[in-house]
């Protein structure tokens, strides 16, 4: 199996549905479908693409963690919540679109960024953070070592510890 087309009848992907599927290189994710359960994709390592419908509210803890071919990855803006891990440590990440704009961008509907969902993308060069952002987990972008830019909302109150650690391209 190297190409999965979710039916439009499914409206959840259950934790654990192709974990390990290491064959498993695109993912389309249908508009039917609100919750990506956690380690739902977890070590699909030859993961190079995935499509993530327009009504998917919920990724689960380590959802995509360990995808490590996966360059790129769009989140669509009705995203509420992201567990812990989601997309760590996906080592090939360099664009990550949450939200409608470009590279990881994060905002418009999701509140609470869970602790290390990015954690060990050291491709990731640039986040910006939207002003719906509230809560910011530990080390959600520790060891992201391209990390040269971060553009963070007014509505941040809560910042874990290590947010940024060892992201030593970041200026002082």
């Amino acid at each position: 199996m190297t190409n999965v087309a979710i039916g439009s009848g499914v409206t959840s992907i259950a934790s654990g549905a192709f974990y390990e599927c290491d064959g498993l290189a695109g993912v389309t994710i249908p508009d039917s479908v609100t919750n990506v359960g956690d380690v739902a994709f977890c070590w699909c390592t030859g993961l190079t693409s995935i499509s993530i419908g327009n009504n998917v509210t919920s990724i689960g803890s380590g959802a995509f963690s360990c995808c490590n071919k996966l360059t790129s990855i769009a989140v669509p803006d009705g995203v509420a919540s992201m567990g812990n891990g989601a997309f760590s440590p996906c080592y090939s990440l360099t664009n990550a679109v949450i939200g409608s704009l470009t590279n990881a961008t994060i905002g418009n509907s999701l509140a609470s960024i869970g602790r290390g969902a990015f954690e060990g993308c050291a491709k990731l060069s640039s986040v910006t953070i939207g002003n719906s952002v509230v809560n910011i987990g530990d080390g959600v972008f520790g060891y992201c070592t391209s990390l040269t830019s971060v553009t963070m909302g007014n509505g941040v109150t809560n910042l874990g510890n290590g947010l940024f650690y060892d992201c030593t391209a970041l200026p002082a």
